[in-house]
């Protein structure tokens, strides 16, 4: 099994395949993929999509729609909590900034950040 590992770097997203603990990796696509979109497992992902526009009610469902994608890594026992902050992106105004740490079962804590674009 090959594991892919996701890193932020000139600008973007890049992936490769070391063997990297793939935390990261599963955070970054649980909030980036879109919900239903993987046939064999319909419930993985989020429901950011559904955000058109970046308002003061839809940072909060950002929030939300954060929380229940990474539900599954609290429900399988890789993390034992999770937070997460979502706010409007100050140098771009069609990208919400999804801030967050996760905390692994063993108490490691691992932040993240996600630039999510608006379309």
């Amino acid at each position: 099994m090959i594991d892919y590992a996701m890193t932020f770097a000139d600008g973007g997203y890049q992936v490769d395949t070391d063997g990297h603990d793939s935390l990261l990796s599963n955070i970054i696509l649980s909030i980036c993929v879109k919900q239903g979109s993987l046939f064999s497992f319909p419930t993985f992902g989020s429901r950011m999509h559904e955000i058109t526009k970046i308002t003061d009610g839809n940072l909060q469902l950002a929030h939300d729609y954060c929380v229940e994608a990474l539900k599954w890594l609290v429900t399988i026992g890789r993390l034992a909590s999770v937070e997460v902050q979502a706010e409007r992106d100050p140098k771009d105004a069609s990208r919400i900034n999804v801030f967050g740490e996760a905390v692994k079962s063993n108490g490691e804590t691992v932040p993240f950040t996600v630039y999510y674009p608006v379309v």
